[in-house]
């Protein structure tokens, strides 16, 4: 049990460290947004239980807050490195929670680590979601489908899928959406032990929707079906298969290029979902599941805030880096339609055309996930913390009676700043 339990630990900080390392030198030396200029300028004012139910964006944020705690704990000049630290670690979690709870419906090893791996490399992550405990809820929502999806015997795992769960739920609303599979887990299992999953989800989301109901996030027009459909056929197969920067290369290009881009996306999902249909039922339902889910978690979030960035208008205004946080749980829960499709075709080995089809989608998405290890869009550099903390030190320094000072941070440092109470840096 103990060795199992270092291994498991060990997998978590690998997948972590990789993680990471996606971040450029430039990234790393700045803290991102809402990671500084809401929850550690919350947590240095307010200390960690008095923000927890401070709404953000209209809801709740357990995850950031308590990353935000873990940067309070050690020294002030070490903040981004160890929020950093906290968003690659449940990364990390995630990914190891992907590999095992899958296991009761993706038999093969191969498959699981594939799924796994795909947790930690997903190109699209690359943009916004890296390196950040703000984007770290998107990594828990979609750990969150295969732990209320699993039925797991050891105890270890049924707490692992559980904490997922609870940390998804109370960082998010929209995990709400995967309601249907806790009502699955109602009506078909009766095993106390196979509702501490479903006790989670419904505990964090009570707790969510305590601070969703006493806020208002305002009303905005909503946009047409065709834009929000077309956005997700863009931004989550397309761009799932062929990678960001080769799907923009292609949707900007001429009509070649483009039919190009849709063919091959095509070819891949029906090759997977062929396979998934013709397999056994455990395979034909959570492919069906994820492929719902996929579609889902684009459309609710997307309707709700749509942007004119989202919009994928063909042609050289396509910019496949912007809001790309709405792709991350929608093309992971894509790749369960994919995974399946791959387990079936290794239930047929060793049939020449299974593993030939199977190598050919393998390859595809390793290319797409290679290329996009660090984006080539510089749009996480910004200002150094150490040089901005030192700043704010000095001003604090030559000012006794000054209660705070702002430290400027990525992605706009005119409009995103941490504050830091004077008392900290003096």
């Amino acid at each position: 049990m103990a060795r199992r339990g270092l291994l498991l630990l060990g997998a978590v900080v690998l997948a972590g460290a990789v993680s990471r390392l996606r971040l450029s030198p430039a990234e790393a030396r700045t803290i991102w947004a809402e990671d500084g200029g809401r929850f550690l300028s919350a947590q240095l004012a307010d200390g960690f239980w008095a923000s927890l139910a401070e709404p953000y964006a209209g809801y709740m944020h357990l995850a950031p807050r308590l990353g935000a705690a873990v940067a309070d704990a050690f020294p002030l000049a070490w903040a981004e490195s160890v929020l950093a630290a906290c968003a690659s670690a449940v990364v990390g979690l995630c990914a190891v929670a992907t590999g095992l709870l899958s296991r009761g419906h993706l038999p093969s090893r191969a498959v699981r680590a594939l799924l796994a791996a795909a947790v930690v490399l997903l190109p699209v992550a690359g943009f916004e979601a890296v390196g950040n405990v703000a984007n770290s809820h998107w990594y828990l929502m979609a750990a969150s489908f295969w732990a209320l999806a699993a039925r797991p015997s050891r105890t270890g795992e049924v707490v692992l899928a559980a904490a997922v769960v609870v940390l998804a739920a109370a960082s998010d609303p929209l995990t709400v959406i995967l309601a249907p599979l806790v009502v699955v887990r109602l009506l078909l299992l009766r095993r106390a032990r196979d509702h501490v999953v479903t006790l989670a989800f419904t505990g964090g989301t009570a707790a969510q929707l305590a601070v969703v109901l006493g806020t208002d996030r305002g009303d905005a027009p909503p946009p047409a079906p065709v834009d929000v459909l077309s956005a997700y056929v863009v931004r989550v197969p397309v761009e799932l298969v062929l990678g960001p920067g080769r799907a923009e290369s292609l949707l900007t290009g001429d009509g070649a290029g483009r039919a190009a881009a849709l063919a091959v996306t095509a070819v891949v999902l029906a090759v997977a979902a062929v396979a998934a249909a013709a397999g056994p039922w455990r395979l034909r339902w959570i492919a069906l599941a994820g492929a719902l889910a996929s579609l889902a978690f684009f459309v609710v979030p997307v309707t709700v805030s749509w942007a004119p960035a989202l919009s994928v208008a063909l042609g050289p205004q396509l910019d496949l880096a912007s809001v790309s946080r709405y792709s991350v749980v929608p093309q992971l829960l894509l790749l369960v339609l994919v995974a399946a499709g791959l387990q079936a075709l290794v239930d047929l080995a060793p049939s020449p055309a299974a593993l030939g089809a199977a190598a050919v989608v393998v390859l595809l998405l390793a290319a797409s996930a290679v290329s996009g290890y660090r984006p080539g869009w510089d749009v996480r550099e910004g200002p150094s913390w150490d040089v901005g903390l030192a700043a704010a030190r000095q001003l604090c320094e030559d000012d006794p009676a000054r209660a705070s000072a702002d430290v400027p941070i990525a992605p706009d440092p005119e409009r995103w700043r941490a504050v830091v109470p004077c008392a900290r840096l003096r």
